[in-house]
């Protein structure tokens, strides 16, 4: 089968501490990273079916001066 899924959306990861109780107040070791979010674990889940996947992305930036608007290095006054 020739299969190419895609999906959009947010992709997060998650860390886990190796030791019990430990903060983010002094360095540590950590295990993953692991996918998280819907659209990361469907992705996630479509790889370990062995199916194809593409993804798509989107780059967003955004800055603020004044009443200036920065988008992708795009600037624009706000009405």
């Amino acid at each position: 089968m020739n299969v190419t899924i895609c999906t959009i959306g947010e992709l997060l990861v998650e860390f886990l501490a190796k030791e019990e109780s430990q903060g983010f107040s002094r360095p540590g070791e950590f295990w993953g990273p692991y996918p998280s979010g819907a659209p990361a674990i469907f992705a996630d889940q479509v790889a370990k079916l062995g199916l194809g996947f593409g993804a798509f992305q989107l780059r967003r930036q955004r800055c603020f001066w004044g009443n200036e608007y920065c988008a992708a290095g795009k600037r624009w006054r706000q009405r």
